[in-house]
């Protein structure tokens, strides 16, 4: 096998439906990943390519080799240039066909094939195949059947390299573009010269294959009954629960299984009870269990790969950890002394135990060792916890990959497929705490596995699997530098002594990264010598496991069983290891024989799977069996839940097929994990002869989705209000049931939190419509409110009733600060620019009336602004008489409050037009004010110089730093000067700004308040609850998001709790949309980014979903035929009467196929939910026929994409039509009798007419014998 993870499948199990005699029935436990023969993935993959596809050269059964297969020959020539060309010939019988003509020989399989796969696995790298590839140039067929492979140099390993290839048909596969070859395929697309042919599939449940023609099978036609077929087919069932696995062989559903990884379950319960005797064979496979530790360097790290923790970059840290791995408590303890002790990465078993190196200087199993090595190495307990931290003079801290105090804690992580993973990673927790080491233990899912732990790098330690084939070149490939990429098989570092990363690549013998490593494989490429070759890669075997980085703690087994009821021909697996069925050989099936007798019955029509059944509701559950011989059926169905079985029997009609029906309640919920197993078993009445068909029963509620909020909660005013305020609140919810006649309508209530409510009740004419709320409220007395809104669908169910929390304050509103009028000085008869301030921090409008002393009044009006900013009013006055003016200043935040207008003095100091006046009227205005730490604070500064002198501003910032400007002059106005500063730290700074003519003496000043304050973190609403449809669009719409600092640009992401995350819609509503694959609940987690990357800024919050179902129809007992015969005659009207039910109510169809090439529909069929509905149809079969008609009867709702099951529930009803003697047909016999009738009558007439008599009484026409009946139409 390649170099591939070990990894087993979590698909759902069972379906023996397509399970028969002559098919050979294989019990596994990993599902297909991929099924493109380009990209395989898992030895899955590889078992089902090929069965399907044929190669150039194989090994044998016992992994050695190669031998051939479609090559017949092969030479090679090495050129004066260096490079080599390998002639293979090919045969002549091989042709490409599926399952829709086996028997095509119209695509010979060529040369011109062979040239063409390898050239398209060149032209396409990232496929299964590069490292096999690697050296060669090209490939061009010299003939029809021989093809020229060419290499850079004489590759000595180019036939082991060919073994894997498989050849894939030109005409097909050129049709292509070239982003589509390396895309997944559909099995059923796939077309090669392999042994078998694809037949059927249920995705994740069971794979079917269809022996190839012997007469169209090269291998039977090249090499005679050794490499003949002589089985139907194959069927493989996967399981997900391996106790299942075994006892469906202990029962005979299958006949044979790989129950590897469970030493237990093999030992003590396969075989245990078994209705036949059962062979047990253990294998030492060319595997290693794969503990990896992420030690790549930073060089090769981006922000998406390689993200584990840095510190096992440091060696000794991964030689300590090594030492805490017991080797032989994993071999001889958890796996029951069966597997071998493992060093090396190449086995020491099969084809690859000649190039397998005893690894120097083994790591000892010394926890406490361990723990002395990192203490001298600078890791140390640096708190109470018994866990080490690094320490200053630690490796990892010298190289800055962490900080002092940093605890040494990994996580260590198994895929959660394979309980022997499971076994080694629990086990090795306590043994790497003493010393002082921190595993946090998870298993994961298969996907995350290989997506991000894989192909990302995104991993500290784990524990999987890799099974190789015999040339160890390709397995040692794994550990390329080449390889240390996203999607690469390098998770670990780049090997030996010495190497080049992506920052010194240039300097490196290649341009690229490399290693001592790469070198020394590529050697091993060119040397042909078996021995030298073996040399170099001991070497490398060594310096993998002088890394640190690779620690396999055994060799697995392969833990096999069968029994010979049906099949003989198994052979010695443990003897000949590419006899296995995970081996991808085919030799197994070329010597397997069916050994005949009474067939066990099967299933034409298995329970649907899995199975939904709503609690507390009847269900129906129809199965159709069939039994070869005719035999007596006992049908049990046994329903999980520890109710009594149902039983029946059937007597006659089961050779062409019979159905039951059990109608079951089950009356408690059960849900995913612990789903219910249902089983359905029948037997023949002889021993051994029993079909099994298991489905897994999840109870649910009856779906009723949550309300969901669709318009954000909008209040006016935003944020705040004052007592006696009349606020307008306005919200919009829809529900998927609360609507029409029948639904309980959707009731608002708003608690304003002060002992008073609104509540209203909507009926909403249809489901699915936004209702809109409005309510209106003010409150009496001022403070923080949190006004929370519940919406009720009216179910009564948990969670219905949902939730939003808003935050409210109602505030007394407050005066205006009283003005700050800055000073001023005047000559008669010039105009002067005065200044005055004011802050409100109700952000009122602003009205402010000054009265200059003289007469003179101004006013000037501010309209509504930020609450609590500065609000300049600087109106002109002129004063004509030199003299000493008061100057009062009101201002009035309009609002009639008494004390709301408020008031300051200033003396006005007014001279004669020539004398020499300060400056006055100075004038500051902060932008941002309030600001924020390190934001550049803006001010505009100010001052009047009525003579028109040039003016020295100088201002003092308050924080120490201070900045001066010069102006013009030559001007009576407002002379200006703009100044730029930002403050370090929060706090109110008075800034001061002074103004200078350069007289002495005229010298003023004015302050002013500027606050720095914290950017605030923005704030996010959800609703208490909310639920989706499966593979339907949901929305999820937040009731409030918001940013007090009105300058953030805010970003909102959801992270949909299934691995996938999208940013939000458009503000001001921000809502998210997704599709959910799968039901069940999950819980979205919300981030609302205000931009400012201040740690705090991106909040967060979460919402659980659930995910309902929108249930499939389905039958409510069995079909009832009426008449109800066992043998019907052509052309009787027969009457089908189905009884379907849907839960939503939604509109269905009900097909039969008929069975005779012919199909009828009731379409549109309508009816309230829940509720049985019945309908008739007639139908007439024609002909007779020997075999029975198998009615199929489907009901469809018209949703498929909805439903997280992909298939429509059936039903089959088996209807007999007799069938016409060979020879004359009754037609005909009918037509003969009718005209020898007709003649007869004349002949009478005639005679009648001659002779005047009367016919006689009885026995027909005087003259005449009566005439023969026709023949028997039985």
């Amino acid at each position: 096998m390649s170099a591939i993870p070990y990894a087993i499948s979590v698909s759902p199990v069972v379906d023996n439906a397509a399970a028969d005699g002559p098919y050979v029935r294989v019990g596994y436990m990993q599902d297909i990943a991929n099924w493109n023969p380009l990209n395989l993935e898992l030895v899955s993959d590889y078992m089902m390519c090929y069965l399907m596809f044929s190669v150039l050269f194989q090994y044998d059964e016992n992994w050695e080799g190669p031998v051939n297969d479609l090559a017949t020959d092969y030479y090679q020539v090495t050129h004066g240039t260096g490079n080599m060309t390998t002639y293979v010939n090919i045969t002549d019988s091989a042709y490409f066909r599926n399952l829709a003509n086996p028997s095509d020989t119209t695509h010979q399989l060529t040369a011109s094939d062979v040239a063409f796969t390898i050239n398209t696995i060149l032209t396409h790298p990232g496929g299964a195949w590069d490292i096999y590839m690697k050296d060669v140039t090209g490939a061009n067929a010299t003939d029809t059947f021989q093809v020229a492979i060419d290499t850079a140099y004489p590759k000595g390993t180019i036939i082991e390299d060919l073994v894997w290839i498989p050849i894939l048909p030109e005409y097909q596969w050129s049709t292509l573009g070239d982003s589509q070859i390396l895309l997944g395929k559909k099995a059923d697309w796939l077309i090669g010269s392999g042994p078998f042919v694809f037949e059927d599939e249920s995705k994740g449940v069971w794979y079917k294959f269809k022996r190839a023609p012997p007469e169209n099978y090269h291998g039977s036609i090249d090499y005679g009954a050794a490499r003949t077929v002589d089985i139907e087919g194959i069927i493989y069932t996967m399981y997900t629960d391996a106790q299942g696995l075994a006892l469906a062989l202990n029962d005979g559903t299958e006949d044979v299984v790989d129950i590897s990884g469970q030493p237990n379950l093999f030992l003590n319960t396969v075989g245990v009870g078994s209705l036949y005797p059962v062979i047990k064979q253990t294998t030492n496979e060319m595997a290693i269990i794969d503990i990896a530790i992420n030690a790549i360097p930073e060089d090769f790290t981006t922000t998406t790969y390689g993200l584990g923790n840095p510190i096992l970059r440091d060696p000794i840290v991964r030689k300590a950890i090594g030492m805490t791995l017991d080797r032989d408590f994993i071999a001889n303890s958890l796996m029951f002394g069966m597997p071998l002790i493992a060093d090396s990465v190449i086995a020491d078993t099969g084809g690859q135990a000649y190039w397998h190196k005893d690894i120097e200087n083994m790591l000892p199993f010394d926890p406490a060792a361990a723990r002395t090595l990192l203490e001298g190495a600078g890791y140390r307990n640096l708190d109470t916890d018994d866990y080490l931290e690094c320490d200053s003079d630690s490796m990892a801290v010298l190289e800055g990959w962490a900080d002092v105090g940093d605890e040494l804690s990994f996580r260590l992580e198994v895929p959660d497929t394979d309980p022997s993973y499971a076994a080694i990673g629990e086990s090795w927790v306590g043994n790497a705490s003493d010393a002082g080491i921190r595993f946090n233990y998870a298993a994961r899912s298969e996907s995350i596995m290989i997506n991000s732990a894989w192909y990302k790098s995104d991993y500290d330690i784990w524990v999987w699997a890799w099974y190789w084939g015999p040339e160890p070149i390709g397995t040692l490939s794994v550990w390329e530098t080449s390889q240390i990429k996203g999607g690469g098989d390098n998770c670990q570092m780049p090997m030996g002594p010495w190497w080049y990363g992506p920052s010194n690549a240039s300097e490196s013998p290649t341009g690229e990264p490399y290693s001592a490593y790469d070198e020394s494989l590529s050697l091993a490429r060119r040397t042909v010598d078996r021995d030298a070759r073996k040399a170099i890669l001991d070497t490398l075997q060594q310096w993998v496991y002088d890394s640190y980085t690779e620690l396999p703690p055994i060799y697995p087994n392969g833990l096999y069983a069968w029994h010979e009821f049906r099949f003989s021909g198994w052979g010695n697996w443990t003897q000949h290891l590419g006899r296995s069925i995970s081996s991808d050989l085919p030799w197994l099936w070329f010597d397997l024989q069916w050994n005949g007798g009474n067939q066990a019955p099967v299933f034409l029509n298995p329970p649907p799977d899995p199975i939904q059944a709503e609690v507390d509701k009847p269900m129906s559950v129809t199965v159709t069996v069939s039994d070869s011989e005719g035999d007596q059926l006992n049908v049990s169905f046994e329903w999980g839940d520890g109710t009594a079985n149902d039983t029946d029997t059937a007597t006659a009609g089961t050779q062409s097929g019979v159905s039951f029906t059990k109608i079951h309640t089950y009356t408690s919920l059960v849900l995913p994990p612990d789903s219910l197993m249902l089983n359905v078993t029948v037997w023949d009445g002889t021993p051994g002869n029993v079909a099994i068909a298991r489905s897994t029963v999840n109870v649910i509620p009856e779906p009723d989705s949550v309300p969901t909020l669709t318009t954000p909660v909008l209040t006016d005013p935003d944020a705040r209000a004052y007592i006696d305020q009349m606020t307008r609140w306005s919200v919009g919810f829809k529900d998927a049931e609360s609507g029409g006649d029948t639904g309980a309508g959707l009731r608002f209530t708003w608690d304003w939190d002060d002992l008073t409510y609104n509540s209203t009740l909507y009926q909403p004419t249809t489901n699915d419509t936004e209702v809109i709320d409005v309510a209106w409220h003010s409150w009496s007395v001022d403070g923080p409110y949190y006004v929370t809104l519940w919406v009720d669908d009216g179910s009564g169910l948990a969670g219905h009733n949902v939730s939003v929390e808003i935050p409210y304050d109602v505030i007394v509103n407050q005066p205006p600060s009283a003005p700050a009028i800055s000073s001023i000085t005047a000559n008669v008869d010039v105009a002067v620019s005065c200044w005055a301030t004011s802050s409100d921090v109700d952000g009122d409008p602003l009205r402010f009336t000054w009265y200059f002393g003289d007469g003179g009044i101004a006013v000037t009006n501010s309209p509504a602004g930020t609450p609590g900013v500065m609000v300049v009013s600087s109106p002109t006055h002129t004063w004509t008489t030199q003299n000493t003016y008061t100057v009062d200043v009101w201002v009035d935040d309009l609002t009639g409050d008494p004390g709301h207008n408020v008031t300051a003095s200033i003396s006005a100091e007014v001279g004669a037009q020539d004398t020499d006046l300060a400056p006055s009227s100075l004038g500051l205005v902060a932008t941002p004010n309030p600001s924020y730490p390190n934001g550049d604070v803006t001010f505009n500064a100010s001052a009047v110089d009525t003579r028109g002198d040039a003016l020295t501003l100088y201002i003092e910032y308050g924080d120490g730093d201070a900045a001066v400007a010069t102006t013009l002059g030559g001007s009576e106005d407002r002379q200006y000067s703009d100044f730029v500063h930002a403050y370090d730290a929060t706090g109110d700074y008075t800034v001061t700004l002074w103004a200078d003519d350069g007289t002495l003496g005229n010298n003023v000043s004015l302050d002013i308040t500027v606050t720095i304050q914290d950017n605030q973190a923005p704030w996010l609403i959800l609703p208490s609850e909310a639920s989706a449809f499966y593979n339907t669009t949901f929305v999820v719409t937040p009731a409030k998001v918001k940013d007090n600092d009105t300058a953030d640009v805010i970003s909102v992401w959801y992270d949909w709790g299934d691995d996938s995350g999208s940013a939000s819609g458009d503000p001001p509503v921000y809502n998210g949309t997704h599709v959910y694959t799968s039901v069940g609940n999950k819980t979205v987690t919300v981030y609302v980014n205000d931009g400012t990357g201040i740690t705090g800024h991106n909040v967060s919050g979460t919402l659980t979903v659930t995910i309902l179902e929108n249930l499939r129809p389905t039958f409510m007992g069995a079909v009832v035929v009426t008449p109800d015969l066992d043998l019907y005659q052509p052309g009787d009207t027969i009457m089908f009467a189905v009884i379907v039910r849907d839960t939503e109510g939604d509109m269905m169809n009900i097909t039969f196929d008929w069975g005779d090439g012919t199909s009828s529909k009731i379409e549109n069929i309508i009816g309230a939910p829940d509720t049985n509905i019945t309908r008739f149809l007639n139908h007439t079969f024609e002909e007779g026929r020997s075999e029975a008609y198998s009615v199929n009867v489907t009901v469809d709702d018209g949703q498929m994409q909805y439903h997280s099951v992909k298939h429509w529930v059936s039903t089959f009803v088996s209807i007999s039509v007799e069938k016409e003697e060979a020879g004359i047909s009754t037609l005909i016999i009918v037509g003969i009798a009718i005209v020898a009738v007709v003649i007869i009558a004349l002949i009478a007439l005639l005679l009648m007419r001659k002779k005047k008599g009367e016919p006689k009484a009885e026995g027909g026409m005087e003259g005449m014998a009566p005439p023969e009946p026709p023949p028997p139409t039985t």
